[in-house]
């Protein structure tokens, strides 16, 4: 079947792919009941542009403690539609999982027309990896920047086979998204730029495309950049500056080790068969003209999916990997992965097709690679995931799902309680900057200096964890005159007694234990235990669920 021909029939069949393997997708993302923490940073940003016009953590603070600008206006969209920060960034990631399946189906079409039946195994392998569908609803830009990173290959990959100035623009306009979307997208467009410009040494053509493209691109990225350091006066973001003062051969150490965890999730057969296919040619040698539009896009797309697979694999080993588990910063690495080892699967068909059936080749296709994958995915790593604690992520220092899911339930009941019992001009201090500040409600100090940049420059260091390499010093802590202080930010699954601690009473502050039950959202009951600042602790003691040091013996 080709899909060259037959209008109608092609469309239906376009249509019937995506919308299955969208709907397997966005099935298998909701069966992990997963919404991050550090999302409702975002989502913060994003409630105060739809509401104040302004993209800030806190009111009147320039800042800029998100990492994708595209995903917080998007959510700030919706949020300005009515919906509230979870439905918003849930419908955004549901979106932007269609348009992953939509743009990775898209490539395949542009780049191995006459194979559509692998391609089918290509969306299925998409659309059962246990990482790209806790990633779809778990509130971060994660599958937005997967799809616009398989959009604009697709774009550039029929710019190289079909080049035109128009088309040239365009490209650089898919890639100026992709970078307001994440930082990578850049490291994405050198690599675009050098490998078209390989391609482009006899086409002149093609180097006019590519000129505009790069053109376009500088201009729109430009002038981002400009805005950025007008309005939060820096030209990079503020996590930028947080993350990288780390040190490097702790970090590339602690990168390693998340790699490592990624292979032995993958599996060793998976991994051996990806870096076979990886060596595979775009076609074999000699059956292709030089100026063959089909053999253009299928060099174009394995050459930049390769290297910037090499690329993407050497940063996050440089950063120092993650916290956060399920292969987060490798999610966008998925559809391209899936697409080279399709088109190696596309040339075995060809070499053996005379000899076996392709009905045959293509259920031999089926239990050899995608069953064994799938069946992985769904059980081994799913379970992993979804674990409170699991040794090899704690071998790791990486938070499994499961632990992360509790905590941002636990916080945003946790910040329900401070809602209900701070005024508008107090403040907060903790370093779970996500979901308690967001429902909270109120002024928060980040500790851990993502939102705030005196800690991310100027804090004192702390570890070389990801996002949490430098803590705010007690003096500038104290100095926002916190009425609730989560040094200790400790969740209890019992309740426990508030000690009394003479040094944090010099202070002015008293330990609490607040129980938080169903009226803030906690099922089941949990236990927070915090500082808070005398004068108004004294006035929660008679409430039913509060304790209290100031009432200790």
């Amino acid at each position: 079947m080709s899909l060259r021909a037959g209008g109608g029939a092609r469309l239906r069949f376009d249509l019937a792919i995506v919308g299955i393997g969208s709907l397997a997708l966005l099935l298998y993302a909701r069966s992990f009941r997963f919404f991050c923490d550090d999302a409702f940073i975002s989502l913060r940003y994003a409630r105060n542009f739809a509401t104040l016009g302004a993209p800030v953590y806190n009111a009147g603070e320039r800042v800029e403690g998100y990492t994708s600008f595209a995903w917080m206006a998007i959510t700030a969209l919706f949020m300005r539609a009515g919906l509230d920060g979870v439905a918003a960034a849930q419908v955004a990631g549901a979106l932007s999982g269609v348009f992953l399946v939509a743009s990775t189906w898209w490539l395949w079409t542009s780049m191995e027309p006459e194979h559509p039946w692998v391609g089918v195994f290509v969306i299925a392998g998409l659309a059962l990896s246990a990482p790209v569908a806790a990633w779809t609803l778990g509130g971060l830009e994660t599958p937005l920047f997967a799809a616009l990173v398989v959009a604009s290959i697709g774009v550039v990959a029929r710019v190289a086979g079909s080049p035109s100035r128009s088309s040239g623009v365009w490209a650089g306009a898919a890639f100026a998204v992709s970078t307001l979307a994440r930082p990578e997208g850049a490291a994405l467009f050198a690599v675009v730029v050098i490998v078209v410009a390989v391609f482009a040494a006899r086409r002149p053509l093609l180097r006019c495309a590519l000129a505009d493209a790069v053109l376009t691109y500088s201009v729109l990225v430009g002038a981002f950049v400009a805005w950025r350091w007008w309005y939060y006066g820096a030209p990079l973001p503020n996590t930028f500056y947080l993350k990288m003062s780390g040190e490097r051969p702790e970090m590339l150490r602690r990168g390693l080790r998340y790699l490592s965890l990624a292979l032995r999730d993958f599996g060793p057969a998976c991994t051996v068969t990806l870096l076979a296919c990886m060596l595979v040619p775009a076609r074999p040698a000699g059956q292709d003209a030089p100026d063959d539009r089909g053999a253009t896009v299928r060099r174009t797309t394995l050459w930049i999916a390769r290297i910037f697979t090499a690329v993407m694999i050497g940063y996050v080993a440089w950063i120092g990997g993650d916290f956060l588990d399920l292969d987060r910063f490798l999610v966008p690495l998925f559809p391209l992965i899936a697409v080279v080892v399709g088109a190696a699967a596309c040339r075995a068909l060809e070499l053996l097709s005379p000899a076996i059936p392709p009905v045959a080749l293509s259920f031999s296709l089926l239990c050899a690679t995608l069953f064994p994958y799938a069946v992985r995915q769904s059980t081994t790593l799913n379970q992993r995931a979804r674990a409170i604690s699991e040794p090899t992520r704690a071998d790791a220092d990486v938070e499994p799902l499961g632990w992360t899911a509790l905590y941002a339930r636990r916080w945003a009941a946790m910040g329900r309680w401070i809602a209900a019992h701070a005024q508008p001009d107090d403040w907060m201090a903790t370093g779970a900057a996500g979901a308690m500040p967001f429902y909270a409600g109120i002024r928060n100090l980040d500790r851990l200096g993502l939102c705030d940049a005196y800690v991310a420059r100027a804090g004192e260091k702390l570890s070389d964890r990801p996002g949490h390499q430098r803590v705010a010093p007690l003096s500038y802590t104290l100095s926002k005159d916190p009425v609730f202080l989560m040094i200790d930010d400790a969740a209890l699954d019992a309740p426990e007694p508030p000690p009394r601690d003479p040094y944090w009473e010099s202070k002015g502050y008293v330990w609490m234990v607040v129980r938080l039950d169903a009226r803030y959202g906690a099922s089941p009951p949990s236990w927070h235990k915090f500082l808070m600042r005398k004068d108004r602790a004294a006035a929660l003691i008679p409430e039913d669920g509060v304790e209290s040091a100031l009432t200790a013996p």
